[in-house]
């Protein structure tokens, strides 16, 4: 039995600019500072990573559990209804195809890896008609480590499936296109798949030495090989 996990942006989806605007509205509602995203790059990180770079740049501090809690329950409300109307969303070429190939097949499982908080990735997932393929994985509201978020997928859904004898070398894919997924596959001896769909271009993503590049997840034969999968016909 194999475990595929996925990453959400730049792999699956693009958001467009939603996040970003509601983030600094849920962070102006609470801090009384407008723009405060500024030039902060999110490409494959944790959104508490990303919230940490913010408030130590915009209120030389970090946040306390209670008021990053708060910021996080606001900045998911006002998430779902950005995304509802965003003109630049959009599944990245090849995702639902092959999501629909995988989930025909009893052979594999599908999960999440993602830096995304859970409510904010579920709310993607589902604008995008993806969500009835993930009942499971790891958010970034579990660990702002990438690493960790892809060890907490696989060890719920060994408890999920039940699991007990799954091998991360031989029976875990980690997907992904920036170099944070590559390396926390790699740190938990997985097998990594990065796509060239995001902000990485191929030659960055081979440096990292995954498993397999490929241009979008269109190559339905490239990452079966590439997962050491098969599929019926």
């Amino acid at each position: 039995m194999k475990l595929l996990l996925f990453d959400i942006d730049g792999t699956l989806l693009s958001a467009g600019p939603s996040p970003m605007v509601a983030f600094e509205t849920a962070f102006a509602e609470q801090f009384s500072i407008a723009g405060c995203w500024g030039d902060t790059q999110p490409h494959g990180r944790t959104d508490p990573d990303i919230v940490g770079e913010i408030c130590r740049r915009v209120l030389q501090r970090e946040l306390n559990a209670a008021e990053l809690t708060r910021l996080f329950k606001r900045y998911a409300v006002l998430l779902e209804p950005e995304i509802s109307q965003c003109q630049k969303f959009r599944v990245l070429p090849g995702a639902l195809a092959l999501c629909q190939r995988l989930a025909a097949s009893e052979r594999f499982y599908l999960g999440i890896e993602t830096g995304n908080i859970e409510p904010a990735g579920r709310i993607k997932l589902a604008r995008g008609g993806l969500d009835s393929f993930f009942t499971f994985g790891g958010w970034g509201s579990d660990s702002a480590d990438r690493s960790e978020i892809v060890r907490i997928a696989i060890e719920r859904a060994r408890s999920i499936h039940d699991l007990p004898n799954l091998t991360y070398a031989t029976d875990v894919v980690v997907i992904g296109d920036a170099p944070q997924d590559i390396q926390a596959g790699q740190a938990l001896g997985a097998r990594t798949i990065a796509v060239a769909t995001g902000r990485y271009g191929n030659d960055e993503l081979e440096a990292h030495q995954p498993t397999a590049v490929l241009d979008t997840l269109d190559d339905i034969p490239g990452f079966l090989q590439a997962a050491d999968l098969t599929l019926s016909p």
